[in-house]
């Protein structure tokens, strides 16, 4: 809504040397609201294509009014959500970015994570005048959002063989379990399974007719079935591009920190940051593994406490069942969710690279398969 002196497009002029009037001609080039009673103040912008909206810098006035740009929310809107009427948009179908209550001559504002939307709407939350110099908004385009967007019909083609064999091998699994329930049906069905049980994979003998027949008429109509090739829906551009992103050593590939949104990082950056983390004051280096000693050490305590009737035979069984124990190892997930909005406006300037971002890292020890593994399953039971 335009006040009659300041048109709405002054806010995305790109102009952010006239944040007050210009003396001695008084020219203004910010936007400004009218006030009504009636109605709230607000000012939006079509981005023409969908974004991850990361942030949003606001300026207001310089030299006076701080208070016309306070007590509004930050609101982000995906295509079907306007409906041509901005005054009335459902609370349900936008994402609530932020809220400022404070007077402020500028505002940096970072969206929650994957905050997707068209248009952005900056909205005062009473009637008063809503003064707005220059808006800019910082996120990553969703290219051909509409067109070929893949979401959950993404489909690399599996192969035939592997549909086939992995069937077999699920309808395998299920004969076992169901020759192991009417073999072992009222014996101990009240028997309390120990916490720490070992599933040995136990295959029972054959013993009901009735039930091997169906097992065996079920395997033949299983044989039967026709698995349907399912038909590559990526462009030779899309399967190339997947192609030498896998085969490019000098990137990193991994999931962010809180959320599933992928992320590509420089490898050397990478290994820089997990080098730094290893060099703290907190890890000792060593000059060899010690997996082996550890292995042997936790051995020695098991069997001790096990002949010391400290621990029951479940318990020592499956404390000593790792026998191909390796030593844990440690990768970084990045945690993009902590990046400052205006450190992305030192690297980002004017739509070119000019900077470099440091991502900080969370560092993850994966320890499956470790000598300690089983110990740390036990304590979680104490």
């Amino acid at each position: 809504m335009d006040y009659i002196c300041c048109n709405s497009t002054y806010a995305v002029d790109g102009d952010k040397t006239s944040l007050s009037p210009r003396y001695p001609s008084g020219d203004f080039f910010c936007t400004h609201s009218d006030s009504l009673a009636y109605q709230q103040s607000w000012w939006a912008v079509d981005l023409q294509e969908v974004y991850v909206i990361i942030g949003v810098d606001i300026f207001g006035r310089t030299d006076c009014c701080t208070d016309q740009l306070a007590n509004f929310d930050v609101e982000v809107f995906m295509p079907t959500c306007t409906s041509n009427n901005w005054n009335y948009v459902e609370d349900g179908c936008k994402i609530n970015c932020h809220y400022q209550a404070a007077a402020s001559q500028r505002i940096t504002v970072s969206c929650p994570s994957n905050t997707k939307g068209r248009y952005i709407r900056i909205r005062r939350r009473d009637t008063s005048y809503l003064v707005i110099c220059e808006v800019e908004v910082y996120g990553n385009r969703i290219i051909n959002f509409h067109k070929s967007g893949k979401g959950m019909k993404f489909i690399p083609n599996p192969k035939r063989n592997n549909i086939r064999k992995q069937i077999l091998m699920d309808f395998n699994e299920l004969t076992r379990k169901m020759r192991c329930k009417f073999h072992y049906s009222g014996k101990n069905n009240n028997k309390h399974i120990h916490p720490l049980y070992l599933q040995s994979g136990h295959i029972p003998p054959r013993g009901n007719v009735a039930l091997e027949n169906y097992l065996i008429d079920t395997k033949l109509e299983l044989s039967k079935l026709e698995v349907k090739q399912f038909r590559d829906n990526l462009s030779k551009l899309e399967r190339k591009a997947l192609i030498e992103l896998k085969h490019n050593d000098s990137i990193y590939v991994s999931k962010a920190d809180k959320n599933n949104t992928t992320v590509i990082v420089n490898k050397i950056d990478y290994i820089k940051a997990g080098t730094s983390h290893l060099n703290s004051n907190h890890y000792l280096k060593i000059n060899e593994p010690t997996t082996n000693v550890v292995v042997k050490s936790i051995k020695d305590i098991v069997e001790n406490l096990y002949r010391k009737t400290e621990i029951d035979s479940q318990t020592y069984n499956f404390l000593k069942s790792n026998n191909e124990s390796k030593h844990g190892h440690m990768y970084l997930l990045p945690k993009i969710h902590k990046l400052n909005l205006e450190i992305i406006n030192e690297a980002f300037r004017d739509g070119q690279i000019v900077g470099n971002i440091n991502i900080p890292y969370r560092p993850i020890i994966n320890k499956c398969n470790s000598p300690t593994r089983g110990i740390e399953r036990l304590l979680n039971l104490i």
